[in-house]
């Protein structure tokens, strides 16, 4: 589809200016680019608090999208978080915390120290203040998900939108060039990029199918790699190829688990359906959800509140018999291979998720299974939660064969 970029233009200063804190807004000239990245060089040479130096990857990032705006502020916007972080090479080690709660817990933990009244610091993973001394530690400002940004009347599709907080220098340039130089006392500016879905994108069911299917290396898991031929096929390899491509069936094989067995054929004859791109970033309320008949050994599966995610989830796991918890973490609103590159698939969401639901009180156990698009995450998550934490798969589908191999210990 062709956007008509006047019409999209309208409808997002629409949206933005019914944000309370924003003041006004106005389209970005694109020729406005090379500057404004000229202008965050240049401040990136300073040292923030004299405690290191800062990298606005927001503003870079905000930069790259297909539409993007300037807003002025005024005291009432509401910042999301984190909009500041520390990090030693890539791993974080220190962030702003807004939310009032997660600082309280936060403050009862060891290995947390406040560096401000509203950053911290993880104490486990670096050396302070002996790392900042020897600068090996930097700051950045990151691009932050517009969740506040309700787009009406639009007739395009988009992934996400974002925004940016911009250095003080940066600042001065924007409101000099779309806002009359004005400049009170507690009004400032932002960045907001929109990115947009390409017409050779499919809808998000048809993007699982293509990107997240079963493959037969993941069956091959759950075979017994015995070639012995009785299935017809002359390898355990071939056998989970023809079982993907629809020529074979696991009944078929005489010496695999019965308990496998039957759940593969139900996963091979689950129909999912089509999601329209203009559910994308609906969102669900973080929760608990008891899946079955689940018992104190059952294991507690952490997934985004992405809606479709949950409910394609739902479906596979019910359709499939299997008996577990389902926590859903506040990732705003996107699905799990979009959170983790927003990063929105947070261990603070998770680690506030699991004490809000009280979901040690339903189990005898203390382990965490993350989707697969995650793994980067699990030694951040566990630290944080003291939760063990397990990889799963990365296609839901895949999902209740490694339920049963792990209760099976193998």
């Amino acid at each position: 589809m062709i956007i008509d970029r006047t019409k999209a233009d309208a409808v997002m200063i629409a949206a933005l200016k019914k944000v309370e804190g924003i003041v006004e807004a106005s389209p970005f000239s694109e020729k406005d680019g090379q500057q404004v990245l000229g202008i965050e060089e240049d401040a990136e040479k300073h040292s923030l608090m004299g405690l290191g130096r800062v990298t606005n990857t927001g503003v870079r990032e905000v930069l790259t999208c297909d539409l993007v705006y300037v807003a002025m502020t005024d005291r009432e916007f509401k910042w999301g978080s984190p909009s500041l972080i520390l990090k030693k090479g890539e791993a974080v080690v220190g962030e702003e915390i807004q939310d009032e709660e997660t600082i309280a817990r936060l403050k009862k933990m060891e290995n947390v120290w406040f560096m401000l009244d509203d950053f911290i610091i993880y104490k486990d993973r670096v050396s302070f203040p002996q790392d900042i001394i020897k600068k090996v530690c930097h700051f950045e400002i990151p691009c932050i998900p517009a969740e506040w940004c309700i787009l009406e009347g639009s007739d395009f599709s988009y992934h996400s939108i974002i925004y940016a907080n911009p250095s003080t220098p940066c600042d001065l340039f924007l409101k000099s060039s779309y806002f009359k130089g004005v400049d009170v006392w507690g009004q400032g500016t932002i960045l907001i990029g929109v990115k947009l879905r390409r017409n050779n994108k499919m809808p998000v069911e048809q993007e699982y199918a293509e990107l997240y299917p079963l493959e037969a290396e993941d069956l091959l898991n759950y075979l017994p790699d015995v070639d012995c031929g009785e299935c017809g096929a002359a390898s355990c390899v071939e056998f989970a190829e023809q079982i993907i491509e629809g020529k074979n069936l696991p009944s078929n094989c005489p010496v695999l688990d019965d308990k496998i067995k039957t759940v593969m054929e139900k996963v091979f004859k689950l129909e999912l359906p089509l999601i329209p791109y203009d559910t994308m970033m609906e969102s669900v309320t973080p929760a608990l959800i008891k899946l079955g008949h689940p018992t104190p050994d059952s294991m507690v599966l952490v997934t985004g509140n992405f809606r479709e995610t949950v409910s394609i989830l739902k479906l596979i796991l019910e359709a499939t018999l299997t008996d577990a918890f389902l926590l859903i973490t506040d990732t705003k609103g996107y699905s799990i291979d979009n959170a983790v590159g927003e990063k929105t698939f947070r261990p603070f969401e998770i680690f506030k998720t699991l004490v809000d639901s009280q979901v040690a009180a339903e189990v005898k156990h203390s382990r965490l299974i993350i989707p697969g698009l995650a793994k980067s995450l699990a030694t951040d998550i566990k630290k944080l939660t003291s939760w063990d934490v397990l990889v799963g798969p990365v296609s839901g589908l895949e999902l209740p064969l490694y339920l049963i191999k792990t209760a099976q210990g193998v």
